[in-house]
């Protein structure tokens, strides 16, 4: 019955003229492009870096973006909230401050953890040769990686996310190729994981200033608004204490895995969630660039909770119908490829883990009535909850059964994350918190 309702002519003509709409029709189109052109470097990179490192880099880089999101201290979800209530003059304060507070805060984050070499001493769990210079690029990415965060939104809520699709793709393009032709001249043909960290920091902030100057701070009104700020810490505390709780669902399992494996599993296991990102990157523009303006703008009738069960339930058969479509085109890419990694070995992986991002999107929709019902912490107890989940099953399932155990616990945590947002947030309507 609901497959009838799904294929429905009022069904289908609205997926039309929302997807052939010009504008989204382009931002998803660069967005696709900005996400497959790392698929087009990741064979060269993999001839350039032996797997171990490649596994090794992968960890980084999950502690880069995971930290990224910790440490803009949930100032993403309090814009999203606050950005339309305030005017052009408070907004300013707002933007300014924000960053302001951003820098300050980094910077003892930085001097903390370049003494007790936090990174690369225990979450890394390896001593590491390069030092100072190594650990410095992590945390120079994690702070380019929050600005871009902050960056990103404020484009979104402006309407300018396709200047942002085609900044991005640019930089992607370019840092990539700057890295390989640096690792064909001057490394001989091979790079490690530190020198690549290292010279994709350097290169992305170049990249990123002209754009940061031109379009952020040029909004900036240049004075601390300290009233502003607290309204913003208090929205935005509780989703960064989320953040930290949610290190365990980003890092556990990939920590626990080179712990009790080795980086050249963690490799085949990253490789894997690699390969199945475009799907939750994909779904992700639909959710910012139509979804989040569409839920906020206060100039519009609130989204009630039927017409986020009803883009929720669409959005499981497309992506039902997506997952024989998706194999197919991994199967030829990784042929194509020459990849170290085949299809037939992580095929029960892939098809666990695309379960498990499924329900991650499903969960983004949900989480809105908690943000503009200013209910974040509500949030950050559910995230607590799955994080407790996420650790002990990853340190008991993954000893005993490898990778495997890590995808299982990742869609069972993704599934009890997901039915407890949608519990909570039909309460919240039900309680006529949002029309």
């Amino acid at each position: 019955m609901q497959i009838k309702k799904f294929f429905s002519a009022n069904n289908i003509q609205s997926f039309k003229v929302l997807f052939y709409e010009k504008r989204l029709g382009r931002t998803i189109l660069l967005d696709a492009l900005s996400k497959g052109l790392p698929y087009l470097f990741l064979p060269l990179f993999l001839k350039l870096m032996p797997l171990t490192e490649y596994g090794l880099y992968t960890f980084i880089i999950y502690i880069i973006t995971t930290g990224a999101y910790v440490f803009q201290f949930g100032f993403e979800t309090a814009k999203s909230k606050l950005y339309f209530i305030y005017d052009a003059r408070e907004r300013g304060r707002m933007l300014f401050s924000m960053n302001f507070f951003l820098g300050l805060l980094f910077l003892a984050i930085v001097i903390i953890d370049l003494k007790f070499k936090i990174i690369s001493t225990h979450l890394l769990n390896m001593p590491l040769q390069e030092g100072f210079s190594f650990e410095f690029s992590i945390l120079s990415l994690i702070l380019i990686n929050a600005v871009i965060t902050l960056l990103m939104k404020h484009l979104t809520l402006t309407n300018k996310v396709l200047t942002y699709q085609i900044w991005n793709t640019i930089k992607i393009f370019f840092v990539n190729a700057f890295v390989i032709l640096i690792a064909y001249f001057l490394f001989n043909s091979t790079i490690n994981a530190a020198q690549r960290i290292f010279y994709e920091a350097l290169f992305s902030l170049i990249i990123i200033l002209p754009l940061y100057i031109y379009f952020y701070s040029n909004h900036f009104e240049f004075k601390l608004d300290f009233k502003i700020m607290s309204r913003v810490f208090e929205l935005g505390t509780p989703m960064m204490i989320g953040g930290i709780i949610a290190i365990a669902y980003n890092i556990s399992d990939k920590y626990f895995i080179q712990k009790f494996i080795d980086y050249s599993a963690l490799a085949t296991y990253n490789l894997t969630l690699f390969l199945i990102m475009p799907i939750g990157l994909l779904f992700t523009s639909f959710f910012d660039s139509y979804w989040v303006p569409k839920f906020f703008n206060d100039n519009k009738k609130q989204i009630n909770i039927d017409e986020t069960n009803k883009v929720t339930l669409n959005l499981s058969f497309v992506l039902l119908l997506m997952l024989p479509v998706f194999l197919i085109l991994i199967y030829f890419y990784l042929k194509l490829t020459n990849n170290p990694v085949q299809l037939h070995s992580i095929v029960w992986i892939f098809v666990i883990i695309y379960l498990s991002k499924s329900f991650d999107i499903f969960t983004q929709f949900y989480n809105n009535f908690f943000i503009v019902t200013e209910k974040t912490y509500q949030a950050t107890l559910l995230n607590f909850i799955i994080s407790v989940f996420i650790i002990v099953f990853n340190w008991v399932l993954i000893p005993k059964i490898g990778i495997i155990g890590a995808a299982i616990v990742l869609m069972l945590s993704s599934l009890v994350k997901f039915m407890l947002f949608f519990i909570n947030a039909h309460k919240i309507a039900a309680k006529g918190l949002i029309s």
